[in-house]
């Protein structure tokens, strides 16, 4: 399943996304405000994106989705909603790698998922930051 605005196209995640996934979970804003995940290799992001929590979608009915613009088949990001064990209800969450911050892509897409958290009947959705996390960065 795959969902789209004027822009983007949010698309499951699959293996094929680890360099961009290595890339994003290695980025000094990810490591400051999500946190070190142990993805230190290909091969690390392939598992993570095989046995991770992002693809979640099969059990739960969602997941976190990469982020492309419309006609370039390069994902930038992800973005989602994620169960969280010590959450009593679904977490919205995106990042993006450096070069497409500040560009709006990140509002468009949680946009997205918001909307298609309210498809599927969920009456709550949060979204949580570590303490000391900047929304422009």
């Amino acid at each position: 399943m795959a969902l789209r605005t004027a822009r983007l196209l949010l698309r499951p995640l699959t293996p094929a996304d680890a360099d961009c996934v290595h890339r994003l979970m290695n980025n000094e804003a990810w490591l400051t405000h999500i946190g070190d995940r142990g993805i230190r290799t290909r091969r690390d992001a392939i598992r993570h994106l095989e046995d991770g929590p992002w693809t979640r979608d099969d059990q739960q009915g969602f997941g976190f989705y990469a982020v492309e613009r419309h006609g370039v088949p390069e994902p930038m990001g992800i973005c989602g909603l994620a169960r969280r064990p010590h959450l009593d209800a679904p977490d919205l969450g995106f990042a993006f790698l450096p070069g497409y911050r500040g560009t709006g892509y990140a509002v468009e897409a949680a946009g997205a998922a918001l909307d298609f958290a309210a498809s599927l009947g969920l009456p709550r959705i949060i979204g949580t930051t570590p303490p000391g996390a900047s929304s422009n960065r």
